[in-house]
């Protein structure tokens, strides 16, 4: 079938934004190299900003070969196109409200009246994003465009798994090579509504780290156990980061959490809201994976072995003569 305007216009748009987003590696790493001793510049700074860059491009790798994907109209990128939506609609409400609703210290030599204007504008684009991460979401469920991706040979990876279950696995394993890079850091976590650091946060992250790695190698494999398991962890996290948003005083553990990276980002210098509005969104965006482990139920039954055939009887024996 014919490609449409529609998606041709979606996957430029796609290499557009992962062009910015390595435009943004560029910087970050311009700025690791002028300037590595700046104020509030500790060392976990550093190794966080040179995590953040690496994220920053494999996004970008991704988007780029979804939209290769898309102008060849493969199915698997109507699937990671519509994934990347999900998390660019949770990014876009979670920094517009954010931004919005947040508080911050203005710099010295800025009115709090410029900051506000600031603050809208930069609530104004990220909503934007968020729209238009809802319309990709509904355009690319629309009749015509999933016809246009129904003929792909790559819609489905063989073994038949299906593309939702391999983006979970995906997800669950660069959880897991992400928790295992913060096991070695002296990064906070999260833990049930309390904020740990030191040794506790590095066991939890290396935990937390190998149940991912074990979970996603399994869902790869189709393992029945693997999938109930895996939507536990999906409640788990869930309800962890709702904890972590409601239970009494957690703007100040956010804040303690945030001294611990860097001592310039104490009480009250930034805004700890948009990290509370993305704990208390991050609940319904959990239930989007268990969705679609109980919809794929059927995938991960046992595949019934045929009876080995009846062996056939002895050939009669020639009569001695």
């Amino acid at each position: 079938m014919q490609r449409s305007i529609g998606v041709t216009l979606t996957a430029i748009a796609t290499i557009l934004g992962s062009i910015v987003l390595l435009l943004m590696v560029l910087l970050l790493t311009v700025t690791l190299l002028l300037r590595p001793n700046a104020a509030g510049m500790t060392s976990l700074v550093r190794v966080s900003m040179v995590i953040g860059g690496g994220v920053l491009f494999a996004l970008s790798a991704w988007g780029i070969a979804t939209a290769a994907g898309l102008l060849r109209l493969h199915g698997w990128a109507r699937w990671s196109m519509l994934t990347f939506c999900v998390l660019l609609v949770f990014i876009g409400i979670t920094a517009a409200m954010g931004a919005l609703f947040g508080s911050s210290t203005p710099p010295p030599g800025i009115s709090r009246g410029v900051m506000r204007g600031f603050q809208v504008g930069m609530a104004c684009f990220y909503a934007l994003l968020a729209a238009l991460g809802i319309f990709w979401l509904h355009y690319l469920n629309t009749p015509g465009v999933k016809a246009q991706f129904a003929g792909s040979a790559s819609a489905q990876p063989p073994g038949g798994r299906p593309i939702s279950i391999t983006l979970i696995a995906a997800l669950l394993l660069l959880g897991g090579g992400m928790c295992a890079i913060l096991a070695c850091l002296p990064m906070p976590a999260a833990l049930l509504g309390w904020i740990v650091s030191g040794w506790a946060a590095r066991l939890f992250y290396a935990g937390i780290g190998l149940i991912q790695l074990w979970l996603g190698w399994g869902l790869l494999r189709l393992k029945p156990l693997r999938r109930v398991l895996s939507m536990a962890f999906f409640v788990f996290g869930g309800v962890n980061s709702l904890l972590l948003a409601l239970l009494p005083g957690a703007t100040g553990r956010v804040a303690a959490s945030m001294a611990v990276i860097s001592p310039a980002l104490h009480y009250g210098s930034v805004s700890q809201f948009p990290s509370m509005v993305g704990s208390i969104l991050a609940v319904p965006f959990s239930v989007v994976p268990i969705w679609f482990l109980i919809e794929n139920r059927p995938a991960f039954a046992p595949v019934p072995q045929a009876p080995p055939l009846p062996e056939p009887p002895p050939a009669n024996p020639q009569p001695q003569s």
